[in-house]
């Protein structure tokens, strides 16, 4: 009956104090980053991703007070209940790509006020009565809509997807993927009011998650064809309602 987390995460703070200790910090410098580690670590920060963030960050010589505001940052957002790995993300690509740290914080404020939107939008549709099977699948969620948020789809079209997604009875998992769909036709250049249709048409006929990436290849095979966004988009609505549900539809692969 001992709880082993507690050895793992002490066994990890030892190699992070251990770091600190040999670095070439002043001892008030050294304390206030221990102090940062043990808290990020206590709060369920994984010890590897603070490890990484400080000896990283010392062997590059970054500023003390930087390394201790990502440490309270990545704290906060776990001490939060919202999906951490898109804050260490960020902080530690940015580190190793020598990003200046004011812009990290920037950053990772951003990616945080999305993960906030994101998780009221999953309560949202979760009230309205969409089935959330495991608390992964909501954390997972929340992490895809705050995605599609970054990329710049617009919050009033993934509430309008997500009242959608309640009506017909979708799973999480399969509307936060038709969120993604939304995001990669954007991105593929689709005009804005299209890429909701289709994201809709796709939720509507219960889609799995390899229907809609089959969806996704088959409407730019289309437009690089030379068809137009519009001639696409209706040749693919027709194919769609031909094999409702089809394209790996209802029940398959999700």
């Amino acid at each position: 009956g001992q709880a082993q987390a507690v050895p793992a995460g002490q066994g990890g703070l030892r190699d992070i104090r251990q770091s600190v200790e040999a670095s070439s910090l002043s001892g008030e410098q050294k304390a206030a980053l221990t102090q940062a580690a043990r808290e990020a670590v206590e709060a369920g920060v994984p010890h590897e991703d603070v490890a990484v963030i400080v000896t990283g960050g010392l062997s590059q010589g970054a500023d003390v007070h930087a390394l201790t505001r990502f440490l309270a940052v990545a704290r906060d957002v776990q001490a939060q209940g919202l999906p951490v790995r898109p804050v260490l993300n960020k902080i530690e690509q940015g580190s190793a790509k020598g990003v200046p740290p004011e812009r990290i914080i920037e950053v990772v404020g951003r990616v945080r006020v999305n993960l906030v939107t994101a998780r009221d939008m999953v309560d949202g549709v979760v009230a309205q009565g969409l089935a959330k099977n495991a608390p992964e699948e909501k954390k997972g969620a929340v992490e895809a809509l705050a995605g599609a948020l970054e990329r710049g789809v617009p919050a009033g079209d993934i509430v309008e997807l997500g009242q959608k997604a309640a009506e017909v009875k979708s799973s999480l998992s399969q509307f936060s993927r038709a969120v993604e769909t939304l995001a990669n036709l954007k991105e593929m250049g689709m005009p804005r009011d299209l890429a909701l249709k289709a994201a809709r048409k796709a939720v509507i006929l219960n889609y799995s998650e390899r229907g809609m990436a089959r969806m996704e290849r088959d409407l730019l095979t289309m437009r690089k064809s030379g068809m137009s966004w519009e001639d696409s988009f209706r040749e693919m609505g027709a194919g769609m309602e031909r094999c409702r549900g089809g394209m790996g539809g209802a029940g398959s692969g999700s």
